[in-house]
């Protein structure tokens, strides 16, 4: 007999967490990101953005990456394990027409910026962003500011 489905297990949101949850709008979004600029190895070959994406995409997310939010409706709102994350949503694939550069990079970066992040999944995307001149490419993570602050942000990068 197949056992009974079971809630993933709840943690309370901190005060201040809380704090970011309930003032975001859509005019005044609550996340953080991060850019980073990285040079493909010599001698990589045509799949190596096409693989590295894959090999990503299979790192399991842990906490806090795999909560998000819930809000009940009494009491204060909680984090919720999500066992089936879909990385295909939180992991992206993208190009620059190439030879692509730091101005063009940079306008896909802020429209990436712009918006809230979907309170129905933990609240991160991460965007590789291949095409970039002199064989480089860019990842783009932006992070809801309840799951991570500025500074450890940078830390975890």
């Amino acid at each position: 007999m197949a056992q009974p489905a079971t809630n993933p297990p709840m943690s309370k949101v901190s005060l201040i967490d809380n704090g970011f949850l309930l003032t975001e709008s859509p005019h005044s979004p609550k996340h953080v990101a991060g850019l980073q600029i990285f040079e493909k190895p010599a001698g990589a070959d045509e799949d190596y953005m096409l693989d590295l994406v894959d090999r990503l995409r299979r790192v399991p997310a842990v906490e806090p990456f795999n909560f998000k939010p819930v809000f009940p409706r009494t009491g204060m709102p909680q984090w919720q394990s999500v066992d089936d994350m879909e990385m295909e949503y939180h992991l992206r694939h993208s190009a620059l027409p190439r030879p692509g550069n730091m101005k063009q990079l940079m306008e896909v970066v802020q429209r990436l910026h712009a918006g809230v992040l979907d309170r129905e999944r933990p609240g991160w995307i991460c965007q590789v962003i291949e095409g970039l001149e002199n064989n480089r490419f860019a990842i783009y993570c932006k992070i809801h500011h309840a799951y991570i602050d500025g500074m450890s942000g940078v830390g975890r990068m």
